[in-house]
């Protein structure tokens, strides 16, 4: 399978090179220029990534994005993700910066293989075209530009996840970050301390593609989903994931029926008690009031306008579980949420510290290793402290 590389050419000759000046190495102004002409490079496998990549060494006007263009039209743009779309790639470079090594700098093998060994496992016994970064020599660690070639493209947002956790650059994986290709100069007496830079790194295992995880979709699903920045409704409590609110407004636009259900379960807290069940009229006009509070109604979802008889339908079934006794909708806390239930379920009993860790680790053991092979599991855990 062959992929294609998005090359930049400054329009203005501005140079995509750091550059040193003088014997104490100052670092000169890096300007990229603000408009450029785009092209595209087919390359199949890591062979002719790598002579790409050599070729470019001496272009110091050109650079490298994995974003793709959206126009066919030739000419001069802007770096700017209205002109350049994301797109899967088959090739990727990881950038790992100042990585400490106590080893012989000048022992390339050695310091590839350790840098190497920092990335998930799936990298770790394959080939790659290495290109040591401008600094190196200059400022102390491991400075290196790591490309390698994937069995399959991969998005943006999988390569963040897949690299999660590494000692690596993720701000590479965007459709207009710059990858700098061409080798630094120096000026003004400066000499070049490392003048090797670059050369195919063979792992030894006649490997030159690297295994895509098979769980990576669900790997980046929860990356996302931890990610994503958490609301908060008109009490102050926490929204779901699911919930999406306008930055201005307040009010929610996306994940209305998660709101919808938070909702009703806040509208029967406030309103049974052990003497009183309300009507089904009192908690619809009270579901209603709060949502219209909460959601911003003239936003239209895939099913159509929202209107009184979504709250309708919550709160019949939130009586219908109240009157089969699925769950409890009484709680001594606002900041308690109480979930329906196969049936009623009982007052826990009081554990000791030990105890209480045991069972603790039990349940987050099981938790992840579900989250691991990649299921969609759940743990509510209330955990109380007390006297005795």
């Amino acid at each position: 399978m062959s992929d294609t590389v998005t090359i930049l050419t400054s329009s203005t000759d501005h140079s995509l090179s750091k550059a040193f000046i003088g014997e104490s190495y100052v670092s000169d102004k890096f300007n990229l220029g603000t408009t450029f002409t785009d092209s595209e490079v087919t390359v199949k496998d890591l062979d002719g990534l790598a002579d790409l990549l050599l070729s470019l060494e001496a272009e110091p006007t050109k650079t490298i994005i994995r974003g793709k263009s959206i126009s066919d039209a030739t000419g001069v743009v802007n770096r700017t993700k209205d002109q350049f779309r994301p797109a899967k790639r088959q090739w990727c470079m990881i950038d790992i910066d100042s990585l400490d090594w106590d080893g012989d700098i000048h022992d390339q093998k050695a310091m590839l293989s350790y840098a190497i060994q920092q990335l998930p496992i799936e990298f770790q016994a394959v080939d790659c075209w290495y290109h040591f970064s401008s600094s190196m020599e200059i400022k102390s660690g491991i400075r290196v530009h790591l490309w390698f070639w994937l069995d399959r493209p991969c998005f943006d947002d999988e390569m963040k996840a897949w690299l999660s956790g590494c000692p690596v650059d993720l701000r590479l994986f965007n459709p207009i970050q710059i990858h700098l290709t061409a080798n630094p100069r120096f000026i003004d007496g400066a000499v070049d301390p490392y003048p090797n830079r670059s050369g195919l790194f063979e792992a030894g295992s006649g490997v030159s593609t690297v295994p895509v995880p098979l769980d990576l979709a669900t790997r980046t699903a929860v990356t996302q989903a931890a990610s994503k920045q958490r609301s908060s409704s008109k009490s102050g409590l926490l929204d779901p994931a699911d919930i999406e609110r306008d930055p201005d407004t307040g009010l929610a636009i996306d994940g209305r029926e998660q709101l919808m259900f938070l909702l009703s379960n806040e509208v029967m807290r406030e309103l049974v008690t052990a003497k009183h069940t309300p009507s089904e009229e009192e908690v619809i006009a009270a579901l209603w009031r709060r949502f219209c509070e909460e959601a911003d109604i003239s936003v239209v979802s895939d099913r159509g306008a929202w209107t009184i008889s979504d709250a309708a339908s919550k709160a019949r079934a939130r009586l219908h579980e109240l009157e089969s006794r699925a769950y409890d909708f009484v709680s001594r806390s606002d900041r308690t949420t109480l979930v329906a239930g196969a049936g009623k379920v009982g007052r826990p009993t009081l554990v000791g510290a030990i105890e209480a860790q045991s069972e603790l680790n039990t349940i987050l053991g099981g938790f992840f290793e579900n989250l691991a092979e990649g299921a969609n599991p759940r743990a509510a855990i209330r955990l109380t402290m007390g006297t005795g």
